[in-house]
């Protein structure tokens, strides 16, 4: 396990069953300043340890504390102290994503500055759920003044299906005004002063042309100047919190001028601003604010913690609302750096196994356990990957490319195993005692097993890379396509050059594999790990081969050729 990821070691860490590995968890949530972080954690319905085979990416130093909500397997995440603002958030972000490549989306939840107006009757403590980010940053100076031009995606589809069930369900079965009162109460006296604003009933909306001053009204107990506060209707006990929902502005500034607040909320139409949401570019997110001040000059810190529980208490709720089978079925999209990040970390740890002492073999036993399991946990990774890339045949170039990259990723994992098994065989070989000789060999077959299907899935990617260049090819030549003529060549360059170095490795696997062939329990060794899943050919190949080659042959009825049937390729594809 890297020391750059250590334990949660606290009384409220779950010790019951083993902890979930990083593939397990789906959903990210992402906290910007420390307050937020601590109502995050007060949230979590149980913590983990992180589990044996946990190996943060390289330059991820990040600390995630891992946990549970309902049935969703949650990482949570704060900025870096005072690294406020976009680009550390996207830091933070990018670095997530390589450590748990597996998360299908991330909730950003905190605190944020409301911008009411007729028809937004937003006050503090409510929570606004962004349905969109709108950045204040980017834009473009015209005659007609400042236009926003920059863009944010839109919460994925599972995501705000949810938001007005939330709205309902927070405005007629659930009280969130008494769930946020009542979690506070039940904290330590530290947190609970924290969490605690000093009156919830001073909650005062000056005009936007009353600036702040030394003397200020907003400092007394009681208002002396009621002509300056904003009459707004009063909210009946039990309805006091409310839970909106719309458009939030995101810059890398605090907006703390009333009259730039309405003229931005006017032209955007957004709810409230915050510093961080527009980084959230690079992964699926909804963000959940809790308001604590009005983005006047009048800010201050009073309800920060207060509105940060209750956005954190209502991103719970929220998270109930979306079935973990949906999630769970929700495509996995982590960049290419991001994989190539995920899979070198493992690849290190085992550097770091090879090039330490192995002298003391139970405590190096367990060691090199504890690395396999972090392979198998990115061997999961790319298979999952595999699948998810195999069936998108309506970009084949860029499918050859992804294929190609977990290719590279797979040979890699397998000449570092191999680089194990050797120093195993190294320590084996010095051994004195039959007993440690026979651990040596039994862990030793256990790694060469792993390292030779890692160059089984490469070569059967090398063989799909192949299949996918000859289609390039027939449709290049078809459709006269000089990129895809050329896209075809590089995936045939790529898929042969895998089959050679899987090929290679296969046969210095097989030499250590031959020399251990007559221990009797290698495969209960090998069944001591996870289960890892078999890498059968999918029906990618031949589906991909019918549906172009019915391309094909559309394309040669609309020329007036003809196509005979012998020039479809069979599930072998052509010879060659």
């Amino acid at each position: 396990m890297s020391s750059r990821n250590p334990p949660f070691a606290t009384d409220s860490v779950s010790s019951l069953r083993k902890p979930p590995p990083s593939c397990d968890f789906t959903v990210g949530w992402i906290c910007a300043i420390f307050i937020e972080y601590l109502a995050a954690l007060e949230v979590l319905d149980e913590k983990f340890e992180a589990h044996p085979g946990d190996v943060q990416a390289g330059g991820d130093y990040n600390e995630y504390t891992r946990g549970r909500i309902g049935n969703h397997y949650v990482v949570v995440v704060c900025l870096p102290a005072e690294s406020y603002g976009l680009a550390s958030a996207a830091t933070v972000v990018t670095n997530m994503r390589s450590t748990f490549p597996t998360l299908r989306f991330a909730l950003m939840v905190g605190i944020a500055g409301g911008s009411p107006r007729a028809g937004n009757d937003v006050r503090l403590g409510d929570v606004v759920v962004g349905t969109m980010v709108k950045p204040t940053r980017f834009g473009k100076d015209t005659t007609e003044g400042f236009e926003h031009t920059g863009h944010v995606p839109r919460p994925p589809e599972i995501l705000l299906c949810r938001v007005n069930h939330l709205k309902r369900r927070t405005l007629m079965d659930i009280d969130m005004e008494r769930i946020v009162d009542d979690k506070i109460r039940a904290l330590g006296i530290t947190l609970r002063n924290r969490f605690q604003p000093r009156s919830k009933m001073v909650d005062r909306l000056y005009a936007s042309d009353y600036i702040h001053s030394d003397d200020c009204d907003c400092k007394k107990d009681k208002s002396g100047l009621p002509d300056r506060i904003v009459a707004r209707e009063e909210r009946l006990t039990g309805n006091r919190l409310m839970v909106h929902s719309g458009p939030i502005a995101s810059g890398d500034q605090v907006i703390k001028n009333a009259k730039i607040r309405d003229r931005d909320a006017s032209k955007l139409g957004t709810i409230c601003f915050d510093m961080e949401s527009a980084a959230l570019t690079s992964i699926n997110a909804i963000v959940i604010r809790g308001i604590c001040d009005y983005a006047d000059s009048h800010k201050n810190d009073e309800w920060h913690g207060y509105a940060a529980m209750a956005a954190a208490l209502t991103a719970v709720e929220f998270l109930k609302l979306v079935p973990v089978a949906d999630v769970q079925k929700t495509q996995i999209g982590p960049t290419e750096e991001e994989v190539r990040r995920f899979v070198e970390a493992s690849i290190d740890e085992l550097k770091v196994v090879v090039d330490g002492s192995l002298s003391n073999h139970q405590e190096a036993i367990l060691r090199v356990q504890a690395s396999l399991e972090g392979v198998d946990q990115r061997f999961l990774l790319l298979d999952r990957l595999k699948e998810s890339v195999t069936r998108n045949e309506d970009e084949l170039s860029r499918t050859a490319v992804q294929l190609h990259n977990l290719e590279e990723s797979h040979n890699k994992l397998a000449t570092a195993l191999q680089e194990l098994a050797e120093t195993i065989l190294q320590q084996e070989n010095r051994s004195s005692s039959v007993e440690s000789k026979r651990e040596w060999a039994t862990l030793r077959a256990t790694v060469t097993s792993k390292s030779a299907e890692c160059r089984k899935a490469a070569a059967f990617i090398g063989e799909t890379l192949d299949v996918a260049g000859d289609v390039l090819e027939s449709v290049g030549e078809y459709t006269n396509k000089d990129e895809l003529k050329f896209a075809s060549h590089m995936t045939h360059l790529g898929g042969r050059f895998g089959i050679r170095i899987s090929k290679r490795g296969d046969k210095q696997a097989d030499s250590h594999v031959n020399e251990t062939a007559a221990i009797e329990d290698t495969k209960e060794a090998n069944d001591s790990f996870w289960q890892r899943p078999k890498f059968e050919k999918p029906n990618f190949i031949s589906q991909t081969q019918d549906k172009f080659s019915g391309l094909v042959g559309k394309m040669s009825l609309r020329k007036g050729t003809n196509v005979e049937p012998e020039q479809s390729y069979g599930v072998g594809g052509p010879n060659r």
